[in-house]
């Protein structure tokens, strides 16, 4: 009877490899054929080659982007070793745009391994990347690195430049591209059309307060709110977005200095959901949302202070109730989507005075523990909140917005080269920020600005991305204006394309969410004022649906 079953169940697993092999892409997703990665005989490192097939796949593979085939479950599998003619005829067979293998040798007591990524279509040019790891240890953050690489890669169709930027979040020994090399031409066929990085349409930003004039880009967003919740006596700090109970529906998730407040719309009312309290002597700075240790519920993470230290934590919602995943942790956290596309977590070490700028990783979860994981170099020491990464070339090679320190509570946009270099200042008035946390030591009861978001997405779907920020000018006690601007970058200057209506309120924080599951983001902008003779405050969201 067993091995009837297995009989079977090997039947269907070869059924379904045909129909994978013998059915044609879906339209847009570039396929990657996996060889076996190979090792020396003598080296004993047979099981980290086996373990490259088994945790580069996940880590590479793409929802209706990338798809990732085991070259070893064909009908005849090339294994590894093949020559580059029967890995091309394999990945012939099955319509792949790209071949991945690779080797596995010790280095010391370090293992490395050499990644070649091949396109078998006309130019047929091959990428080859390099990681090295002090044996298990460090063997899943080099293997997240050198996926993300490659990803980058395919996504891009095109070799790895040869120069590393700032934003490629490696090691000194992390992975680093070598030359391409030309391969023999391959028979030529009809190829899938490529992949851009995903972004939104143009109906997701605010319109302009006027008509728009002839030439210029139409209204994004509607001008009139859809949306208005005002919160009295309540000081919120920061809003973002994430589907926290699994439901396929995304959430608003609001931020007060002593609270976390979850909304889901219905019609054109926020109606709370879920809420959570933090401890008495816990001040909420910033959270993030996203399903970053892959379990299919998406974590909150608490940016926190303590005392006179952060104390950060990562919550999860549950049956019942909210569970901390974490205990208190020394780090500013940063939930961000890198110029690749893909959502990372950094963290910031951050006791004392301040985060310290030189102390900015990339986190991952390992075994359900949060762990540190490769370094980050920043231009000019900026930290955790106040930069974005943009590839303005589209040559995988992002620069650096960032807000920069202007005097007081003051900051200004400015624009670093992939090499770190500044290349632009924002010559207009600088802004403000509400956001602020605590600084101790030796200038205790000051508070730190934190900088204004900074979103880049392409939103005109020309290939080039757009700027959204927002600024608040005068001063953080006489506001004199409050907008959000959107800019393009014409290789020497930013340029406004266009600017929102004005708020009579301090704008705090904003972002952009599918709130009512249309597949097109609104616009949520949350703003704060004081009124009355003891300055009373209101935090307001505000949300604006696309342009219709």
């Amino acid at each position: 009877m067993r091995k009837q079953h297995r009989y079977a169940a090997r039947m269907i697993a070869l059924a379904a490899v045909w129909l994978l092999c013998s059915a044609p892409s879906p339209q847009g997703v570039l396929t990657v054929l996996m060889v076996p990665f190979h090792t020396d005989a003598d080296t004993g490192l047979g099981y980290i080659a086996k373990s490259m097939n088994t945790l580069l796949p996940a880590r590479i593979a793409k929802q209706g982007r990338i798809l990732v085939i085991d070259a070893a479950s064909l009908k005849k599998p090339p294994g590894s070793g093949a020559s580059d003619n029967r890995l091309r005829d394999a990945a012939l067979g099955v319509k792949a745009d790209f071949i991945l293998d690779g080797t596995v040798s010790r280095h010391d007591s370090a293992v490395d391994v050499t990644a070649r990524l091949i396109e078998v279509s006309p130019p047929g040019t091959v990428s080859r990347l390099f990681m090295r790891a002090a044996m298990i240890d460090n063997l899943i953050p080099e293997t997240d690195t050198l996926a993300a690489s490659l990803r980058d890669i395919i996504l891009r169709s095109s070799p790895a430049p040869a120069d590393q930027s700032v934003f490629r979040y490696e090691s000194a020994a992390g992975p680093r591209a070598v030359p391409a090399q030309a391969l023999p031409p391959v028979p030529a066929r009809a190829r899938p059309g490529r992949i851009v990085e995903e972004t939104l349409s143009e109906s997701d930003m605010p319109s302009p307060e006027t008509a728009v004039a002839p030439g210029q880009a139409r209204p994004l967003f509607e001008p009139s709110p859809f949306v208005t919740l005002p919160l009295r006596a309540i000081t919120l700090q920061t809003v973002t977005a994430g589907d926290i109970d699994a439901d396929s529906k995304r959430e608003l998730i609001a931020a007060a200095p002593g609270s976390i407040t979850i909304y889901s719309l219905s019609g054109t009312a926020l109606i709370q959901k879920h809420a959570f309290t933090a401890a008495s002597h816990e001040r909420i700075i910033d959270v993030g949302a996203g399903d970053l240790n892959g379990n299919g519920l998406e974590e909150i993470y608490v940016t926190c202070q303590s005392a006179n230290s952060a104390a950060s934590f990562v919550l999860e919602l549950g049956e019942s109730g909210f569970t901390r995943l974490t205990p208190s942790m020394p780090w500013f956290f940063r939930v961000y989507d890198d110029p690749a596309g893909e959502l990372v977590l950094l963290g910031q070490k951050a006791s004392g005075t301040l985060p310290a700028p030189e102390e900015l990783y990339r986190l991952h979860w390992q075994e359900g523990t949060l762990r540190r994981g490769h370094k980050i170099e920043l231009p000019e020491g900026l930290a955790i909140y106040a930069f974005s990464g943009v590839d303005f070339a589209g040559d995988g090679r992002p620069a650096c917005l960032a807000f920069t320190p202007a005097g007081g509570a003051l900051h200004r946009l400015c624009l670093y080269g992939p090499a770190g270099g500044l290349q632009w200042s924002d010559p207009g008035e600088p802004g403000f920020s509400p956001r602020s946390f605590q600084r101790y030591g030796g200038t205790a009861g000051r508070n730190e600005p934190i900088p204004l978001r900074i979103i880049c997405r392409d939103l005109d779907l020309d290939g080039a991305p757009e700027i959204l920020i927002a600024k608040n000018t005068g001063q953080p006690g006489s506001l004199r204006e409050a907008a959000l601007t959107c800019l393009r970058w014409d290789g020497s200057a930013m340029n406004t394309a266009w600017t929102s209506p004005q708020f009579d309120a301090r704008i705090s924080d904003y972002t952009l969410a599918d709130l009512d599951n249309d597949g097109a983001a609104e616009l949520y902008v949350l703003s704060i004022s004081s009124a009355g003779l003891f300055g009373r405050v209101t935090s307001t969201i505000t949300g604006f649906r696309p342009g219709r």
